[in-house]
């Protein structure tokens, strides 16, 4: 092997690594983060709670399933109203609620980067801040799963049964 051989291969592995090293990078420029939080808002008659899906990603998540689990169980995902079943499901009796507002996010459904998903919106009467960890208990039998993809179809999961 002749030098010039030598350096000929050498470049071409470096463009190869390098064109790895560039995808690789692209990849992970446009990785989407799902992540759920929830607002409480008292006054002296209630609360309203609002809970959200938001990406803080830096690219777009494209829904590939949602799941709505009270108490580990499915609540009929997939279906028409899924989301108001299971607001009913984990509410049960021990509050007179209202659902001010629902969203039931569709397989395909795309979420921005930045992007804040407003899922559902219940008012609350005839509980007090008093009654908030009694209120939060109630409240926390409810998770969501979602599958979700990025714009180059990696597959990722969000799970809220595991955070702390």
């Amino acid at each position: 092997m002749t030098i010039g051989t030598a350096v000929a291969t050498l470049a071409i592995i470096l463009s190869f690594y390098s064109i790895w090293l560039a995808r690789d990078h692209n990849r992970l420029s446009v990785k989407p983060l799902l992540v759920t939080h929830s607002l409480r808002e008292w006054d002296n008659n209630g609360v309203k709670l609002s809970v959200y899906i938001s990406n803080c990603g830096v690219g777009p998540a494209v829904l590939s399933s949602f799941e709505f689990l009270v108490d580990g169980k499915e609540t009929g995902s997939g279906q028409s109203g899924h989301v108001k079943q299971a607001i009913r499901m984990m509410m049960g009796d021990s509050f007179h609620f209202r659902i001010l507002s629902v969203s039931e996010p569709k397989q395909g459904h795309v979420i921005r980067a930045g992007e804040e998903y407003a899922l559902f919106t219940i008012r609350i009467d005839e509980v007090s801040k008093a009654d908030e960890q009694w209120f939060i208990e109630t409240v926390d039998g409810g998770d969501l799963v979602i599958g979700y993809r990025s714009l180059y179809g990696t597959l990722f999961h969000h799970d809220t049964r595991d955070q702390p």
